[in-house]
C-alpha cells in the first residue's frame, strides 16, 4: 500500500510537470510578440503568470521547474541560445524571486483564491516589486555576460517588467480564483449552472460588451484610442459588480486577449503596444479590487444571515425554555387545587354516608381548575410560540375581583388581609386569560411579600386616569429596595426560598405584548406598589 500511494504522487507530479510545461510553452508561444533582441523579451508575458502559479501551489520545490521552463522556452521558442549560462542564472533568479514572493503572501496569510479585498491588495503590492526585480537580476545577467549592451539595460528592465507584471496580473489571478486543478470540472459545471438559472445570457452580454467597448476604442476612424481606452472599464467593471473576483478575474483576461487581437489586427508598433499594456495594468488592478470589495460584501451579508439564523434558532430556544417555566409556573396552582379537589372527593366517597350534592359541587370545582389549567396552557402556548393576542373589550375590575376571591384561601392560609379598595368598572381591549393571568401573579406575588411579621396586607384597586385604567397592588411588605429597579422582572430572579422567579417576568412580558409596562415602586402601605396601565375602551371613555 505505500508504495502504490508513492506511485501515486510521482505520477500526480509527473503529470503536473509535463502539464506546466506545455501550458507554458504554449502561452510563451502565443505571447511571443514585439521582442526586443536578443533576449526576446515581450510587452507580455502570460507565462509569467502560469509560473507563479505553480509556485504558490507547489511552493519553493517548484523553483527547479520553473527555471527549466523558462530555459527550454528560450531554447525552443525564441531561439535565443546567446548565452546559456546567462540563461540559465537569471533564469533560476526569476523563479526564485516569484518564490519568495510567493512565501512573503503565504507568511502574511494572503489567500491563493483571492477572495477578498486585503488578499487582492497584497498580491497586486507585492508581484509590482517581485516583477522589477525579476527583471533587473535577468537582464543584468545577460549585460554581465556581455550579450546586452549597458545602454540597453533599462529599455530591457522596463519592458520585462511591463511584461511580466502584466502577465501575472491577467493570467494569474483568472487561474487562481477558479481552482485550476479542477478547471475543467468546475468550468463545466458552472456553464451548467449558467445555463439552468439563465445567467448565461448575462455572460454572453458581457462579452457582447467587451467586443463593443474594443470596436470604439479602436475600430472608428473619430476616436483617439488612447482616450478612448477607458471605455474597456465598463465592461470590467459591470463583470466585477455582478460575479466578484472571478468575474472581474476572467474579463480582464478576455479584454487582454481582445486587446491582443486588436493590435495584431491593426497592425499597432511596439511603442503603442507597450502604453495600451500599462493601460491594462491600471485597468487589472481596478477590477480585481472592484471585485474584491463585491466578493467580500457578498461573503459579510452570507455570514450575517448565518448569524441571524443561528440568532433566530438560539431565541427560539429561549423562547421554548421560558415558555416552559411559564407553563409550569401557571400551571402548578391549578393541578395543586385540582389534586386537593380530588383528593377531598375520594374521602367523601369513602365515606359510610354519600353526600351526593356536595361530591357533585368538589367534582365540578375540579372541573373547573382542569379547564382553567388547560386555558393557561393554551393562551401561553400561543402568547410564546406567535405572540397571539385574543383582544376582546373586558371588564379590568371584574378580572381583579375574580383574582382576589381566587386567591382567597390562598390569603387566608398565609394569614394576609386581602382588602379592594372601591373600583370602577374599566373596559378595556385585552386578552382576558393573558390579563387574568397578569393580575394573579401580581397578587400573588404580594400575598407572599406580606406573609411576613408585621405585614399581613394587600390592596388590589381599578382606577381611572384620564383615558387609561390602572390596575394597581400594593402590599406591606419588604419592597423591591431603594431606589426601585427593573431587576424583579427578569427572569428566575427571586427572593422567595420555593419561587420560581418567573411571576413578574411573565406579567411583565404580557403587559409589553399589550404595548404597555409595568410599573414599580413604594407603596402607601410601606410595602411594594406594582401597576400597570391599559387604554380605556372608546365606549368607556364616552361614559
Amino acid at each position: 500500500m505505500p508504495n502504490a500511494t508513492l506511485l501515486t504522487r510521482l505520477q500526480r507530479a509527473l503529470a503536473v510537470c509535463v502539464a506546466f510545461l506545455l501550458g507554458f510553452a504554449a502561452l510563451d508561444w502565443v505571447s511571443y510578440l514585439y521582442p526586443i533582441s536578443p533576449l526576446g523579451i515581450t510587452p507580455w508575458n502570460p507565462a509569467a503568470g502560469l509560473t507563479f502559479v505553480l509556485l504558490w501551489r507547489w511552493g519553493a520545490r517548484a523553483v527547479p521547474l520553473a527555471a527549466l521552463a523558462t530555459v527550454i522556452s528560450d531554447l525552443v521558442i525564441r531561439g535565443t541560445p546567446t548565452n546559456p549560462v546567462a540563461l540559465s542564472i537569471g533564469s533560476l533568479w526569476i523563479a526564485a524571486i516569484y518564490a519568495l514572493a510567493v512565501h512573503l503572501l503565504n507568511r502574511l496569510k494572503v489567500d491563493s483564491h483571492l477572495p477578498g479585498l486585503r488578499d487582492v491588495i497584497w498580491f497586486t503590492a507585492l508581484v509590482g516589486p517581485a516583477t522589477l526585480v525579476a527583471a533587473v537580476g535577468y537582464v543584468s545577467a545577460f549585460v554581465a555576460a556581455e550579450t546586452l549592451s549597458t545602454p540597453e539595460w533599462l529599455t530591457s528592465v522596463l519592458r520585462f517588467w511591463i511584461g511580466d507584471l502584466n502577465g501575472i496580473l491577467v493570467t494569474a489571478p483568472a487561474l487562481l480564483v477558479w481552482h485550476w486543478q479542477q478547471f475543467p470540472r468546475a468550468a463545466l459545471r458552472r456553464l451548467a449552472e449558467a445555463l439552468a438559472d439563465g445567467t448565461a445570457w448575462l455572460v454572453l452580454l458581457q462579452a457582447l460588451s467587451i467586443v463593443i467597448a474594443l470596436y470604439v476604442t479602436f475600430g472608428l476612424p473619430m476616436t483617439d484610442e488612447f482616450k478612448f481606452f477607458y471605455l474597456l472599464f465598463l465592461p470590467v467593471t459591470w463583470a466585477a459588480l455582478r460575479w466578484g473576483v472571478p468575474g472581474a478575474a476572467l474579463t480582464v483576461a478576455a479584454t487582454q486577449i481582445g486587446l491582443i487581437s486588436v493590435v495584431l489586427l491593426m497592425g499597432y508598433q511596439v511603442v503603442p503596444f507597450i502604453e495600451f499594456q500599462i493601460l491594462m495594468l491600471a485597468l487589472c488592478h481596478t477590477g480585481l479590487v472592484i471585485g474584491a470589495v463585491v466578493s467580500e460584501r457578498r461573503r459579510a451579508r452570507a455570514e450575517l444571515l448565518v448569524h441571524q439564523a443561528a440568532l433566530s434558532r438560539a431565541e427560539q430556544f429561549a423562547a421554548a425554555g421560558e415558555m416552559t417555566a411559564a407553563l409550569a409556573h401557571e400551571v402548578n396552582n391549578p393541578i395543586a387545587a385540582l389534586m386537593q379537589y380530588v383528593q377531598a372527593s375520594r374521602i367523601m366517597a369513602d365515606r359510610a354516608t354519600l353526600d351526593r350534592q356536595t361530591l357533585t359541587e368538589v367534582l365540578d370545582k375540579a372541573l373547573n381548575e382542569g379547564r382553567r389549567a388547560s386555558d393557561v396552557v393554551r393562551t401561553l402556548r400561543d402568547f410564546y410560540r406567535a405572540g397571539q393576542l385574543d383582544l376582546t373589550i373586558t371588564d379590568l375590575s371584574d378580572v381583579a375581583e375574580r383574582v382576589v376571591d381566587q386567591l382567597d384561601g390562598e390569603a387566608r392560609r398565609r394569614g394576609v388581609q386581602v382588602r379592594r379598595r372601591a373600583t370602577a368598572h374599566a373596559l378595556v381591549r385585552v386578552d382576558p386569560m393573558q390579563i387574568f393571568i397578569l393580575a394573579r401573579n401580581l397578587v400573588e406575588n404580594a400575598i407572599a411579600a406580606a406573609d411576613r411579621p408585621g405585614a399581613h396586607i394587600v390592596e388590589v384597586g381599578v382606577e381611572h386616569h384620564g383615558n387609561v385604567a390602572q390596575l394597581t397592588v400594593d402590599d406591606n411588605g419588604p419592597g423591591f429596595g431603594s431606589p426601585p429597579h427593573t431587576l424583579p422582572f427578569a427572569p428566575f430572579h427571586t427572593s422567595k426560598p420555593d419561587g420560581m422567579g418567573l411571576g413578574l417576568a411573565i406579567a411583565n412580558r404580557i403587559a409589553t405584548s399589550h404595548g404597555t409596562r409595568l410599573d414599580i415602586g413604594v407603596a402607601p402601605l410601606g410595602g411594594a406598589r406594582v401597576s400597570v396601565e391599559f387604554a380605556l375602551d372608546e365606549a368607556d371613555r364616552s361614559s
